[in-house]
This record gives structure tokens, sequence and C-alpha cells, in this order.
């Protein structure tokens, strides 16, 4: 877990110098949590399983929270092209 907050996008850097941010611009993500994702963006709220390849329904910019999630946590923002 990374603190402060424990959710956060890794870009890269390898294992001596990995990257970690808040916010993020892709056209593809993986959810390795074990729990659950709250998405909510252009076409909505959904849930989306842990472990698994998100759904991103459409472009835009969403907002990402994991399911019981601390109120001092991380809250990720995602922008898809």
């Amino acid at each position: 877990m990374r603190d402060p907050g424990c959710h956060w996008f890794y870009v890269g850097g390898g294992p001596n110098h990995r990257q970690y941010v808040k916010a993020v611009v892709r056209n593809g993500l993986l959810n390795l949590d074990e729990a659950a994702l709250i998405m909510t963006g252009p076409g909505g709220t959904k849930i989306e399983p842990g472990g698994a390849k998100l759904t991103l329904w459409d472009r835009g910019v969403y907002a990402i929270t994991m399911v019981k999630q601390a109120p001092d946590d991380n809250h990720l923002r995602l922008t898809v092209t």
C-alpha cells in the first residue's frame, strides 16, 4: 500500500523507479485491486469487479472510488481519449 492514500495508477518505471499518479490519460486499464471499483463517467455509474479488465463505455473523464473506501483515501481520475 502507498500512503498517504493507498489507491494510485501505476504508470511504469520498473522495480527500482516505479511511478504512481492519482490522475492519468490512457486507452486501457486493468483493475488489480481485490475489491470492486465504483466508476462514474459519461454513461453513468457502474461497479466493476476486482481483478478484471475495466469496461470503459465511452471517451471522457471517469471518477474512480473503491467500494467501502476510507474517506481519506485517494479518489482517482481517469481520462479516456
